[in-house]
């Protein structure tokens, strides 16, 4: 994990931190490189490494809602689709 990553990360920690009635959902994505079960596997060590440094920050796991979709939501091959997206819930 990069450490602007860990930045952006530590970020949402803090606003988790200070807001105990939000939840997170962690989206794990790839790109349509490869073969579909493999990107499936690889969005959802995305989305889990997200949780773990989140839950090392001191979070309960029930703050977390884990998704991956593999390759199913990409429009093609390069980094714009292999990413993690974060979204705030009530």
């Amino acid at each position: 994990m990069s450490t602007g990553s860990k930045l952006a990360l530590n970020e949402v920690v803090d606003i988790l931190a200070r807001n105990p009635g939000l939840k997170l959902m962690i989206t794990g994505m790839a790109d349509k490189s490869g073969n579909a079960l493999d990107n499936l596997v690889i969005s959802q060590e995305r989305a889990n490494e997200v949780r773990k440094f989140l839950r090392a920050s001191g979070l309960p796991d029930s703050r977390f809602i884990v998704k991956y979709y593999g390759d199913s939501k990409s429009e093609g091959e390069g980094a714009v689709d292999r990413k993690v997206v974060l979204e705030f819930i009530r």
